[in-house]
């Protein structure tokens, strides 16, 4: 699954069902994408685009997950953002 070839991939950021959700890294193997961790930091409403696309990903492509990565402090000016490592 190329970045041409998904039709998912919008230069950087899905449509549709997952509009906050950004594409890092795509290979036939191999898949990296990354979204905040929630929609709305002050009152911690979950950003369900992440686990949704994830569950795309690993339904419709046969991708699992092989690392979830966070970084950001938990903060208003650094929310958080999980970046999810998949592979075949």
């Amino acid at each position: 699954m190329l970045l041409y070839t998904n039709p998912h991939y919008t230069g950087g950021s899905y449509y549709g069902d997952f509009p906050d959700i950004y594409l890092d890294y795509d290979s036939p193997n191999t898949i990296v994408f990354h979204g905040n961790l929630y929609k709305d930091f002050e009152s911690l409403i979950p950003n369900d685009s992440l686990w949704n696309a994830t569950d795309m990903f690993k339904n419709e492509y046969g991708f699992k997950v092989t690392h979830i990565i966070k970084d950001g402090l938990g903060t208003e000016d650094s929310q958080g953002r999980a970046f999810i490592v998949m592979e075949k």
